[in-house]
């Protein structure tokens, strides 16, 4: 009886500290259904006990294996793919953390050969110091980076392989462990074998971490760059209007005199054509936006000429201060991919308007981008899931804006109502 509680409760805490693996990674979403969950639960105390009793099968840890893979019942479409290509290597890791944490003990209390997939008197309390363990680290790494860990296929293609090979590695020392007489010595020299195995497939996942920072840094030095240029054809085309201004004062008589004689000459057209011809001349016609911060006036000045090039009209309202308090980087990150798919998705629909808005409500920074769609979008979890057309419109960079978002603790929410597509952003001022 003793060993059937121990079976059970190792195979729950088993499945606890794989449930902790997913949220490390994140990215994965289960359903919510406390049926299905309480139905899941009881399967996987149920079949230990058949397994045992029935089947006289006393391996826990590969009846855990395939029962703990129920979880594909439970986790939504999109996520199905990450669930499945992590579950292996989860499920092995956190069999070397707790075979890390049994060696430990039998170095301590002199406990017998310890085999990779046996089940021992203390298996469920080891179990249940790897669960802590692995707790610790999703809370550290909560810390470190909110963000989801995405491993592309190279990358998980790498995870696998030094798995397999730390499998063999273990399996090996699994084996001559039992030449080793003293348990001490075998016990020190299996612990430093899979803590050996256990650091190695760390630094694949740690490798990944990396990978991922590097390609935020990458994308954010990228839209700095784009930014700065913008800043410069910006300021450039401010001291140009200045200088074409006074140049502009300068001979303001003699165009008054040109137009008030066209004028006695009842020429309408022509007063027209000269005026436009003066507002080209000196760059009036040219729109430039002082809202009160330097970088949306910059981004809207830029993004209104590439919008009347395609006979685009922006709608613009609002004025904020100069001071938002919001990380500048994430500020151009979020306000430059809003607007610029906004941009592209009205080109691409063959529509001629789509209407921007900026405020400040109970200290908070509210901003808003607003354009048509004429195909249905399906939204999940804060991102596009529809056609690849769709994708294409309004999926560039909003990955990006809600990872900006979230390091502001702010909120980004998108929706569509009535054919249009609405982008907000909240961001707390204080």
């Amino acid at each position: 009886m003793v060993a059937l509680i121990n079976a059970v409760m190792y195979e729950l805490l088993f499945f606890l500290a794989i449930l902790l693996g997913y949220a490390f990674f994140g990215g994965i979403n289960f359903v919510s259904s406390k049926m299905l969950w309480g139905t899941l639960i009881s399967l996987l105390i149920l079949i230990p006990i058949y397994t045992n009793r029935a089947l006289n099968i006393f391996n826990p840890t590969q009846t855990a294996f395939f029962s703990i893979l129920l979880l594909i019942l439970l986790v939504k479409k999109e996520s199905a793919k990450k669930l499945v290509s992590l579950y292996p290597f989860l499920f092995v890791m956190t069999d070397l953390l707790n075979l890390n944490v049994m060696y430990i003990f039998r170095f301590l209390f002199h406990i017998e050969v310890i085999n990779f997939f046996s089940l021992s008197p203390y298996s469920s309390f080891t179990m249940g110091v790897s669960v802590l363990v692995l707790l610790l680290l999703f809370l550290f790494r909560k810390k470190w980076l909110d963000d989801e860990i995405v491993l592309s296929n190279k990358q998980i293609v790498s995870l696998y392989i030094i798995l397999a090979l730390t499998c063999m590695m273990i399996f090996y020392v699994n084996h001559y462990q039992r030449l080793i007489h003293p348990l001490k010595d075998a016990a020190l020299f299996g612990f430093f074998s899979v803590f050996s195995a256990t650091i190695l497939n760390s630094l694949g996942v740690y490798q990944a971490i990396l990978a991922k920072n590097y390609s935020l840094l990458e994308e954010n030095f990228r839209l700095q760059q784009q930014f700065h240029s913008m800043q410069e054809v910006y300021f450039e085309n401010i001291l140009h209007q200045s200088k074409q201004t006074r140049n502009f004062r300068h001979d303001m008589k003699a165009h008054f005199q040109t137009i008030a004689q066209i004028a006695q000459e009842h020429n309408d057209q022509a007063v027209m054509n000269y005026i436009d011809e003066i507002a080209h001349l000196f760059h009036f016609d040219k729109q430039y936006f002082y809202t009160g911060n330097q970088i949306i006036d910059i981004l809207l000045t830029n993004l209104t000429e590439k919008a009347r090039e395609n006979n685009i009209t922006m709608s613009i309202e609002g004025i904020i201060p100069k001071d938002l308090n919001v990380d500048s980087v994430d500020l151009t990150i979020i306000c430059y991919n809003l607007l610029q798919n906004a941009l592209e998705a009205t080109i691409r629909e063959k529509n001629d308007f789509f209407s921007v808005s900026f405020s400040i409500k109970n200290q908070q920074f509210i901003f808003v981008v607003k354009n048509y769609v004429s195909n249905e979008i399906s939204i999940e979890n804060g991102l596009i899931q529809s056609r690849k057309a769709d994708k294409k419109n309004h999926g560039l960079g909003l990955k990006n804006v809600r990872d900006a978002v979230e390091r502001s603790k702010g909120i980004f929410d998108i929706n569509v109502k009535n054919q249009q597509f609405i982008a907000r952003v909240i961001l707390p001022l204080d």
